[in-house]
């Protein structure tokens, strides 16, 4: 892919396990940096660990992914009171140098060549925003 087109790349997660593995590998190569924002929102506390994480694997598939691609992910782990809360916090980490931002739901499946569609788009139109 073409890497003069900066992207961060920006989730919310909370027991996402069934499919992150799968948004992950797609996104890898796409992106430059994957901001997560790990946790339960209020509505959802009781369906979460004391602390606000997930209570399936999602942080073990996280602390793989973030291992085996060092410097790629910036993830923040919390007891959300709003999915607002948590969106403000993921833009907090966000490198400014990036160009684009890109928000995907943990069960959002992309196929390759979308992905450099998207870049071709973003490279050649240099639109503000692609939905």
């Amino acid at each position: 892919m073409n890497l003069d087109i900066k992207i961060s790349v920006m989730m919310i997660v909370f027991n996402e396990e069934k499919f992150l593995d799968i948004c992950l590998s797609q996104l890898i190569n796409y992106a430059d940096e994957i901001i997560v924002i790990e946790g339960a929102i209020e509505q959802f506390w009781s369906l979460a660990n004391d602390d606000g994480s997930s209570k399936d694997r999602t942080n073990e598939i996280l602390d793989l992914w973030n291992k085996n691609n060092i410097g790629k992910f910036k993830i923040i782990h919390g007891k959300w009171k709003t999915k607002h809360d948590m969106q403000k916090a993921g833009l907090k980490l966000i490198d400014p140098t990036m160009g684009y931002l890109h928000i995907v739901d943990a069960d959002e499946i992309y196929c390759f060549y979308s992905l450099v569609r998207i870049r071709e788009i973003l490279r050649h139109d240099k639109p503000d925003i692609v939905k």
